[in-house]
């Protein structure tokens, strides 16, 4: 049975990301400050939580969710108080919480199958992150008119999406199933990003 204190410990954990988030943004000059304002910088601790903490499926992503929910509150309900404004008039914070759902789940059970499994899915678990790093440097890119004042800001974000990547499989990163695997993911992701370009554009 999930237990309360791994509940608010995770969700204290997002709140405290989410604030992060904010004070980073105004500490980065302006072509860096979207990495700390990103969705996959978000999905480490979602992830780590995940992978670290021994809960079944089902515990795993739900506490996941509940840290990318924390995220999200920590960062609005920041914004909202350092610009005097209220937070139910803020659309974006209603989308980015209804996106911790989807978001949630990947991460759970990601981190979950990272630590249980051994077969195919692994090598997919495994490289969530450093794909999710990949496929949204990458969709900036390919949207460059949009971010070419961020140009070397989405060039960290690629490096460090292939150092994770690296890090994580050391010797048998260029084996095919390794590849594959993190080919697929940022596929996916990337599908991902340009859905999350046009309802938000």
């Amino acid at each position: 049975m999930l237990k309360p204190g791994k509940m608010i410990l995770s969700a204290a954990i997002g709140l405290v990301v989410g604030f992060l988030t904010l004070e980073g943004q105004e500490i980065l000059s302006a072509d860096l400050n979207f990495l700390a304002n990103s969705a996959a910088v978000w999905m480490i601790p979602a992830y780590c939580i995940s992978r670290y903490w021994d809960e079944q499926k089902t515990g795993s992503v739900i506490l996941s969710i509940i840290c990318l929910m924390g995220c999200v509150i920590g960062y609005y309900v920041t914004e909202a108080l350092a610009n005097g404004h209220a937070i139910l008039a803020n659309f974006h914070a209603f989308f980015w919480l209804a996106c911790t759902l989807p978001g949630g789940i990947v991460a759970g059970l990601a981190g979950y199958y990272s630590r249980s499994s051994q077969n195919w899915v692994r090598y997919l678990s495994d490289d969530l992150l450093a794909a999710m790093f990949l496929s949204e440097g990458l969709i900036k890119i390919i949207h460059l008119e949009h971010y070419a004042h961020m140009i070397y800001g989405i060039l960290i974000m690629l490096a460090i999406g292939v150092l994770m990547y690296l890090l994580n499989n050391g010797r048998k990163a260029l084996k095919g199933k390794n590849l594959l695997a993190l080919l697929i993911l940022t596929a996916a992701g990337l599908m991902g990003q340009q859905l999350l370009f046009v309802l938000t554009s």
